[in-house]
């Protein structure tokens, strides 16, 4: 995180691609910081090969591109106000991960594991010999799906983070929950019963949670129809997933990332609704606040409205002239 942070920072600085307040308010690094953190947790775990050379010189490589393809994106994606979210870093680590995974031929045993770590650092559960599920490791899935936006299979480090959100804005935090819920569920019912230990170490949890929590109440103000939209952006998730899991997972040996979630939101984040229940918010806060900006400005425009109807001046009745 350090690394790659600092060199899409330092970079950022120098070459001024992107305006201040983005740099001021750590967007701009963002993408950078995800390339450290999760190359450097999943290359080793994934592929059971130590941390080398070659995965920290594609960490520096992949930070500095960060900040060209973000500004990139954030000159074509935000002249319609759209966030590029993890976009960026998803392409950097894909590619990445094509190039610099170790070879594998007809004998050797590489081993890679079977889906089960390829978001994790910390793989306890094995499933392919059991049948029944095992619901405490499907809690345990939802507890560290928040660790694993970062690559973090652990349940302390998770449990810390939950709580940090929590602290920081409850709302989030129950939103975030109802989607590890939900995704971890949906992983169950999906995944043939030897790969469910997948949900067990929050694979199928932490894309729903940014899926769920960006839609409800982060890039919309919460009400009725942003939280219809985040079940919707949820339910696009699982199903981009599964189907990314079965092509760049089974087929390539690379994990999914926050590719899932990015494609999906990236989509229903444009969509708007004629009653203006859909609020997109522009000047960003907390979601408690932006609810209760949202809340007030339609409560004052009702208002507003029903003194404009009573104020307005009766239509005097046309008198019936006869000739």
């Amino acid at each position: 995180m350090f690394v790659g942070g600092s060199i899409a920072t330092i970079c950022e600085l120098v070459l001024k691609l992107q305006p201040w307040d983005l740099m001021r308010n750590g967007v701009a690094a963002f993408n950078g910081v995800l390339v450290g953190t999760v190359i450097s947790c999943l290359y080793p775990a994934v592929y059971h090969v130590p941390m080398d050379l070659k995965m920290w010189i594609f960490i520096c490589i992949g930070s500095v591109a960060s900040v060209f393809i973000c500004a990139a994106f954030g000159n074509t994606l935000g002249k319609a106000n759209i966030p590029y979210l993890a976009l960026p870093f998803n392409l950097i680590a894909v590619c990445t991960f094509l190039t610099i995974q170790p070879l594998q031929d007809d004998n050797s045993s590489l081993n890679i594991k079977n889906l089960n770590d390829l978001n994790s650092t910390d793989v306890l559960h094995n499933t392919t010999n059991s049948e029944a599920i095992n619901w405490c490791g499907v809690g345990r899935g939802i507890l560290v799906s928040m660790g694993q936006v970062y690559a973090i299979n652990d349940v302390k480090a998770s449990s810390l983070m939950n709580l940090a959100v929590f602290l920081a804005s409850p709302l989030l935090f129950f939103m975030s929950t109802l989607g590890a819920v939900l995704g971890s569920f949906a992983g169950v019912l999906l995944l043939p019963e030897g790969e469910v230990g997948e949900v067990y170490d929050g694979l199928w949890g932490y894309n729903a949670v940014i899926a769920t929590a960006s839609i409800t109440c982060v890039f919309f103000a919460f009400n009725t129809m942003s939280f219809l939209l985040g079940m919707a952006n949820l339910s696009a998730n699982v199903c981009a997933q599964y189907a990314l899991r079965a092509t760049i997972t089974k087929k390539v040996n690379v994990p999914v990332f926050t590719l899932p979630m990015t494609l999906v939101t990236l989509v229903l984040i444009n969509v708007t609704d004629e009653r203006g229940r859909l609020y997109r918010v522009e000047d960003m806060s907390y979601p408690e606040k932006q609810s209760y900006q949202w809340h007030t400005s339609m409560r004052v425009k009702t208002t507003k409205d029903e003194e404009e109807r009573i104020d307005a001046p009766m239509a005097s009745p046309e008198v019936a002239t006869i000739d």
